[in-house]
């Protein structure tokens, strides 16, 4: 207090209870920037791994989709190779043992 100025004790105290309270605050403002601190840093991390786990699985979805346009291209040729089987054995007659195309049949059994 400057001098010949009276702050009743009282006065001095209550200033004295707020300070603490203020310094209480702040302390738990401080540990709470902390914390939200922290858990940024966790995200990014977090986030940060993502991006090579998808180019990941999208390397894995490039090289299915390659393998299911090759499965679909044998498919079609196996079709073609039946079609022309059915189209042989429906040429024959039913009593006939020999028919064109058993090469090709075994061919397709032995793949």
């Amino acid at each position: 207090p400057a001098p010949g100025l009276h702050v009743p004790p009282t006065v001095i105290e209550d200033l004295s209870t707020r300070l603490g309270n203020l310094e209480y605050r702040h302390g738990v403002l401080m540990r709470k920037i902390e914390e939200v601190s922290d858990a940024e840093v966790a995200d990014s991390i977090a986030i940060e791994e993502i991006y090579p786990r998808v180019a990941t699985v999208k390397e894995q979805v490039q090289v299915m989709e390659s393998q299911a346009v090759q499965v679909v291209s044998e498919l079609k040729e196996i079709e073609t190779k039946v079609q022309k089987v059915e189209s042989r054995v429906d040429t024959y007659s039913s009593g006939q043992l020999a028919m064109p195309g058993q090469d090709e049949i075994i061919g397709l059994s032995q793949k």
